[in-house]
C-alpha cells in the first residue's frame, strides 16, 4: 500500500469525525511483510477514532517479530491460516531455524 493510498484512507475517515468506533482487518496477501504501512496507520488511526480496534490474518509466519508491539497496534485477534501443502509448510518452517 503506498503512501498516497494510506494518506487517502486517513482523508477517509477524518471525513467522519462523528465516528467513535473503527475496527480494522489487516489481510490480503500476507500482512506482516507490510508491517510498516500497520505501524503507521494503526498509530494514525488511533489518534483520529476514541475507539479503534484491529485483528489480523496472518499465515504466522512472522508473527515472532511483532509479538513486542502488536498491542501498541491495537491488534486483539488474530487467526492463522494454514494455507498449502505439506510440503511447503515443512520447507517455509524448516529453512527457518
Amino acid at each position: 500500500m503506498n503512501k498516497r493510498v494510506q494518506e487517502g484512507i486517513l482523508d477517509f475517515v477524518k471525513k467522519y469525525d462523528t465516528v467513535k468506533f473503527l475496527n480494522v482487518t489487516w489481510y490480503g496477501g500476507e500482512p506482516m511483510l507490510a508491517t510498516d504501512v500497520i505501524k503507521f496507520l494503526s498509530f494514525e488511526l488511533q489518534k483520529l477514532v476514541e475507539h479503534y480496534n484491529a485483528s489480523m490474518i496472518t499465515n504466522g509466519f512472522y508473527l515472532d517479530k511483532i509479538v513486542d508491539t502488536i498491542s501498541d497496534w491495537r491488534i486483539s485477534r488474530l487467526q492463522i491460516t494454514l494455507d498449502g501443502t505439506k510440503e511447503t509448510h515443512r520447507i517455509m518452517f524448516s529453512s527457518n531455524k
